[in-house]
């Protein structure tokens, strides 16, 4: 335990790691003149953490959110609030997003071959079109010409 204490004060200097309910947790070793100077009940930052919050709100409701992977599990995810992915979506929401990436890219290439395939057909018709006039003017020529 020495060893990573050490380790952890010199990675994140003003913590120090402690034993809590037989879990390490970080615990600041000085606390600083805002948080003594702080009510108890309130916690630290709350504001940050509210705007956040509402920014991802935003984005989920315009559904320009990135579903959290872990949220998704039985076990929660390990981030929490720090977590950059949003924990806002439904269960299943990211198997629905996949499929529906699926399907879209299905119908774009289906779209694709079928466009495709009508300019290949203008093509042939336009190049069949051609041959048959050069061959009626080359079977009129040859009529002209001759007495």
């Amino acid at each position: 335990m020495a060893q990573y204490s050490a380790l952890f004060e010199r990675l994140h200097p003003g913590c120090k790691l402690a034993v809590r309910n037989s879990f390490l947790a970080a615990v600041r070793a000085e606390p600083s003149y805002e948080s003594r100077h702080r009510a108890e009940s309130a916690p630290p930052d709350l504001s940050e953490e509210f705007s956040r919050y509402l920014q991802k709100q935003e984005d989920h409701d315009a559904g320009n959110c990135r579903p959290c992977a872990y949220q998704q599990k039985a076990e929660p995810c390990r981030w929490g609030n720090a977590c950059d992915f949003c924990h806002l979506c439904p269960l299943g929401e990211i198997n629905r997003r996949k499929k529906n990436k699926i399907k879209q890219i299905r119908t774009d290439m289906y779209w694709a071959r079928k466009a495709a395939r009508a300019a290949a057909r203008r093509d042939c018709n336009a190049a069949k079109a051609t041959g048959l006039e050069a061959a009626d003017q080359s079977v009129s020529q040859k009529s002209v010409g001759e007495p």
